[in-house]
């Protein structure tokens, strides 16, 4: 689980096995917890582009990364990167953009 400093909460969820170092193609889903929102990994048959299934993850010694940096995190240094509904998603957004899923949704009051 992350907390960004808009104090929202994701989590995220990798079917497959995790192996250092490769890109691994199975479900996944991200989570925006305070915002009640899921973000599912898109499969061959929702990919608008070609046939074949998106990254759901990869890591190494510097990052772990869901999709296409939807999430993107580097925990000794505490970074949290996210480009979601930006950039080539590998995960859905539904319309959605980066501030859908890492700041909390601004409520407002009118005065009169």
């Amino acid at each position: 689980m992350i907390k960004t400093v808009h104090n929202v909460y994701l989590a995220t969820y990798y079917s497959g096995k995790y192996t250092k170092s490769e890109t691994m193609i199975h479900p996944g889903l991200i989570f925006a917890l305070t915002n009640n929102k899921i973000f599912e990994l898109h499969t061959p048959v929702t990919n608008p582009t070609t046939n074949r299934a998106f990254r759901g993850m990869i890591y190494d010694e510097f990052f772990m990364i869901w999709g296409n940096a939807e999430v993107r995190i580097r925990a000794n240094d505490k970074i949290l990167f996210s480009n979601f509904g930006i950039a080539a998603s590998f995960f859905n957004p539904r319309g959605k953009k980066v501030n859908d899923l890492i700041c909390e949704e601004e409520r407002r009051e009118v005065e009169y």
